[in-house]
């Protein structure tokens, strides 16, 4: 996987569940994929941080799950949606909103 930069759209798979392969991926916390986006990194071992959405009725909704700081998350559990096999979880601008306001 190449090098991810701010703003990268992310699902995150916990490592327990097999990463998302096809156009839907189930979404939810702890049992699901998370639906996030990169604030920062490479660290030196290779992770990222990353914020995530909250999720409601199995969907991320326009709120991120902290306010306060992004996660230290692996590279190896986090899949980069492609647009075509597996589609972004959200619009673009919520992203760039939440880079704004929160990082």
């Amino acid at each position: 996987m190449e090098q991810l930069v701010r703003g990268t759209q992310i699902i995150y798979t916990p490592p327990h569940l097999k990463k998302p392969t096809g156009l839907k991926c189930k979404f939810g916390y702890p049992n699901g994929s998370q639906p996030g986006f990169v604030t920062s990194g490479p660290t030196a071992i290779g992770d990222y941080f990353c914020r995530y959405w909250l999720i409601e009725d199995g969907k991320p909704i326009r709120e991120l799950r902290t306010k306060a700081n992004s996660e230290n998350t692996p590279l190896r559990s986090l899949t980069v949606p492609n647009g075509h096999s597996i589609t972004f979880p959200v619009p673009p601008v919520w992203v760039e909103e939440a880079l704004k306001e929160f990082c």
